[in-house]
């Protein structure tokens, strides 16, 4: 009889067993005791449950990664696309008025779009599959980043799928901000940067943009000149379709550079320099016009290249025109136009019969028989074109010619909307205006004056206004349609001053004056200080 191959011990219950069974036994050829048996049982047990255990706690460990997205509902309990559109109504809001210039804040709009995946990984999936998230591109190369920016607009490109795109590339090859940098010599900014080099690997950051650029709906081109042309010549390649809005810049032009060629119809045109004529674009689609400078002849080549220009908008206008005998270009469609400072003549060589909007900002000439010229040919421009305007603004610096207020205003009988800076309410103006309005003789009084106008806009920069002529001045606008007086402070006023002052005008505006008049608004940096006024506003206070 064998014993244990473990311990040795004769196995009570091991007897009457073939020895063919017992071949494992050391000694006797028998099989192992029944207590080393069990115990080689037990520990098999044990490594089995140790198996177990591990793996359940690598279970664990997952799920505690994926407790927060089976707690949070808009992780996990609402639909894909639901969460998606809310994605997209959290950000930034993109100007879409045509009227008003697009900027963009890159930095905003970047992270717009990728905080979303920051929260979880659900989250991130829905983001990175949202098209729509991905269509605003906006990208900064410079020296610093040309080494990686080509991947990241790359892999941004491909997470817009095929959705419209909204493009700004800002080429920057000289970080050399004086602001930034001031006492900091030992920054790399501060380093020489080798152009070509740059140049070169800036190229290869925004080739991945070509493949999608026929998807582009805004484009806003900000970079050297010598860049600019290297980019001219691969979008004259395209076929920019979809293309809405161009935007281009080019701080600082070269003079011997060539003419950049755009195969697109944009309805609307933004240039920070006078480029105009350097700018091949098929013009017939052009509704829009933005422009910081422009030279007078590139202006009247605008005019006549869009027919179907129908907004302005001018920063500066320079230059001259040789030939003073051309005939005057037509707008034809021209209905708003917003100039911010003139530094060249400009009337008699427009004619825009469809105006019915006018912005003119600073007045700017070096004397004043400079500004009466001008004031006389925006007289004989408007008699003119025939235009019926809608909306005038005039806000100027200097004082204004006695009387051409009145000349202007005139002319302009179906005006409805009216804002007026400091300059022009002096009491030389109201002297012209009252005496036309209140004449000495019978009949000679203008009955239409400003009779269709429903808001009036002061614009002021201190208690400069003289509220004795105002009072005339509305009674003799003749209006039952003025539904709003707007006083606009440049600074804060002395609400206590404008008290006293403004009791006589709220007596001459509501008992006749103006018979329709529903507000009065006193603004200071946008914020409405006054409400309301009713038939009750004796009884009201005003209020800070």
């Amino acid at each position: 009889m064998g014993g244990c191959q473990d311990c040795g011990r004769v196995d009570e219950r091991s007897r009457g067993v073939d020895d063919s069974i017992l071949k494992n036994c050391r000694k006797s050829r028998g099989r192992n005791c029944y207590a080393c048996q069990k115990l080689s049982a037990i520990e098999d047990k044990i490594e089995r449950a140790r198996q177990v255990l591990r793996s359940l706690l690598t279970e664990r460990d997952g799920m505690a990664a994926t407790l927060n997205e089976h707690h949070d509902p808009f992780a996990n309990r609402l639909p894909v696309e639901l969460v998606s559109n809310i994605f997209l109504h959290c950000q930034p809001s993109l100007p879409r008025d045509r009227t008003s210039n697009i900027s963009y804040n890159e930095r905003y709009l970047t992270d717009a779009a990728l905080a979303p995946g920051r929260v979880c990984r659900n989250w991130r999936t829905i983001a990175q599959s949202t098209q729509e998230l991905w269509s605003v591109v906006c990208a900064h190369i410079t020296a610093d980043n040309c080494n990686w920016a080509g991947a990241f607009i790359a892999e941004w490109l491909e997470r817009s799928g095929s959705v419209s795109l909204r493009v700004q590339l800002l080429i920057q090859d000289d970080d050399s901000d004086e602001e930034s940098n001031s006492g900091t010599d030992d920054h790399p900014n501060n380093q020489e940067v080798d152009k070509e080099a740059f140049f070169r690997k800036a190229q290869e950051a925004v080739t991945p943009f070509f493949r999608h650029a026929h998807r582009c709906e805004m484009l806003d081109l900000t970079m050297p000149s010598a860049f600019a042309q290297w980019m001219s010549n691969k979008l004259s390649a395209q076929t920019l379709g979809r293309l809405q809005h161009l935007k281009f810049d080019v701080p600082m032009p070269d003079d011997d550079a060539e003419v950049l060629h755009f195969k697109a119809s944009p309805q609307i045109i933004t240039l920070q320099n006078s480029w105009f004529y350097r700018q091949l674009v098929n013009w017939n689609q052009l509704t829009h016009f933005f422009a910081e400078v422009l030279y007078i002849n590139d202006c009247q080549e605008l005019f006549r290249q869009a027919p179907s220009l129908s907004f302005c908008e001018i920063s500066e206008i320079e230059g001259t025109i040789e030939d003073d005998a051309l005939n005057p270009v037509i707008g034809p469609s021209l209905q708003t136009l917003k100039i911010r400072n003139f530094g060249a003549p400009f009337w008699t060589h427009f004619t825009l019969p469809s105006l019915d909007n006018l912005y003119l900002l600073s007045l700017y000439h070096d004397s004043h028989e400079d500004l009466e010229q001008e004031f006389a040919e925006l007289q004989h421009c408007l008699r003119r074109s025939g235009c019926k305007l809608k909306a005038l603004t005039l806000i100027n610096d200097f004082l204004v010619p006695p009387g051409r207020l009145f000349d202007i205003l005139a002319l302009s009988p179906t005006l409805e909307f009216l804002t007026l800076g400091a300059a022009f309410w002096m009491p030389h103006e109201f002297a012209v205006i009252n005496q036309v309005a209140f004449p000495s003789e019978p009949g000679d009084s203008t009955p239409n004056f400003l009779s269709k106008l429903k808001l009036l806009s002061f614009i002021l920069d201190d208690d400069d206004l003289d509220w004795s002529s105002t009072e005339k001045f509305v009674i003799a606008m003749k209006s039952k349609s003025l539904r709003i007086v707007r006083f606009q402070y440049k600074s804060q006023p002395s609400i206590g001053y404008a008290n006293a002052k403004w009791k006589g005008l709220f007596v001459c505006l509501t008992n006749g004056a103006a018979s329709g008049l529903r507000y009065i608004f006193l603004d200071h940096t946008g914020q409405d200080l006054l409400a309301k006024f009713g038939p009750d506003y004796h009884s009201r206070a005003l209020v800070e």
